[in-house]
């Protein structure tokens, strides 16, 4: 409408546009949601994980295919995480995987998109009062089968959700359930260990 006005064309002859693309670091989205939740009147509860596995999502939309990586581990790449492979750090160049695109980051999920399945998982929930990973993938899923995408671009989001992101939470919850017993079994095995001298000793004496 600004550009149909042709007594705006002075000013329009002044403006240079340029293109500002989504943020591509996981954690720096997960901070985005954080800053406007923080803002907002939402004090339901949050689960663990769950801004991390909505900030998943959109950052694995706004990223273009790569000839050296999957989009899941280009994505951790460019969040700053190393990848590790049968016990090995697999070593890739951020930068060769920037300089295979031209426009990363110029289309895919906004935040205003997330904020709003964010907003649907907890009208789904409203007699716990709280969100999690599973009802923030559901609220995600409905709102890309209902949303204005083309086909394909509809079945690589749902395979995101159904399948990429299910598997990637699963691990989390591996680590996440793992992390409790490597504890408790580091003192089990130091009182084993303190057992044994204290019969090594005995037996010597």
């Amino acid at each position: 409408k600004f550009q149909s006005e042709h007594t705006n064309e002075a000013i329009l002859d002044r403006i240079v546009k340029i293109n500002v693309p989504y943020v591509l670091e996981l954690d720096q989205e997960v901070k985005i949601y954080e800053k406007l939740i923080g803002r907002s009147d939402f004090d339901s509860h949050i689960a663990p994980h769950t801004l991390q596995v909505a900030a998943m999502f959109s950052v694995l939309s706004r990223l273009k295919p790569s000839n050296k990586v999957d989009a899941l581990t280009k994505m951790k790449i460019y969040n700053g995480e190393e990848i590790v492979e049968k016990g090995l750090i697999k070593k890739v160049d951020i930068k060769d995987l920037r300089e295979e695109v031209e426009d990363e980051g110029m289309t895919g999920i906004s935040t205003r998109f997330i904020m709003k399945a964010l907003d649907n998982a907890l009208s789904d929930n409203v007699r716990e009062n709280c969100i999690h990973p599973l009802n923030v993938r559901e609220a995600l899923v409905q709102m890309v089968k209902a949303g204005d995408f083309p086909d394909d671009t509809r079945k690589q989001y749902l395979e995101f959700l159904q399948d990429t992101l299910h598997k990637e939470y699963l691990e989390i919850l591996e680590k996440e359930i793992t992390k409790p017993f490597v504890y408790s079994y580091q003192e089990q095995a130091e009182s084993l260990f303190q057992t044994y001298l204290d019969h090594a000793e005995a037996y010597v004496n």
